[in-house]
């Protein structure tokens, strides 16, 4: 099993100009998908701050990226990873893209009375999936308000900038 990526080699990523950040989500991935790991979510939430800032902003760019805020709350990632990436998002300084997850959550949340009354007994993909196919309540658009978010605050560059200026928030705490 791989490990969590070390400070040192941290450093000589960098030395290289590759993606130190992508490889810190690699690395966790690995780790917390790991044979054995019944519970991934709760194990990512065991690991340092850094790590699961990094982790869960990847996560949720890479799937609206893919498939628009439909698939991102369709699918278990917004279930797991929205409350994590948008204070992920705030951390790294890119708030703009933390303020349009919000927005996104928001405009779900006012729309359908179905996903309201029952996303925090069922979760969220069960009740977004039931005011989208049932009840057709849900009219999201902020995809492209994301991508524009995504490039406005720099994502890649704040990921970088967080993780060389906050060594500590990539240690354990005894």
């Amino acid at each position: 099993m791989k490990t969590l990526i070390s400070w040192s080699e941290i450093g000589e990523l960098q030395k290289t100009k590759r993606d130190f950040a992508y490889e810190i989500f690699e690395r966790v991935h690995a780790y917390i998908y790991a044979p054995g790991i019944a519970d991934s979510l709760a194990y990512l939430k065991r690991l340092p701050i850094g790590y699961q800032t990094i982790y869960s902003t990847f996560v949720a760019e890479g799937e609206i990226c893919n498939g628009g805020f439909y698939q991102y709350y369709g699918n278990s990632t917004a279930q797991d990873f929205n409350d994590l990436a948008t204070a992920g998002f705030l951390r790294i300084g890119a708030t703009t893209t933390a303020a349009i997850l919000r927005l996104a959550f928001g405009e779900i949340l006012s729309q359908s009375p179905t996903f309201r009354n029952e996303y925090q007994t069922i979760g969220i993909q069960d009740a977004f999936n039931k005011a989208t196919d049932i009840y057709d309540e849900i009219d999201i658009d902020f995809d492209d308000n994301f991508y524009t978010a995504l490039d406005s605050d720099d994502v890649t560059q704040r990921r970088f900038d967080y993780v060389l200026n906050n060594y500590s928030d990539f240690v354990a705490v005894p």
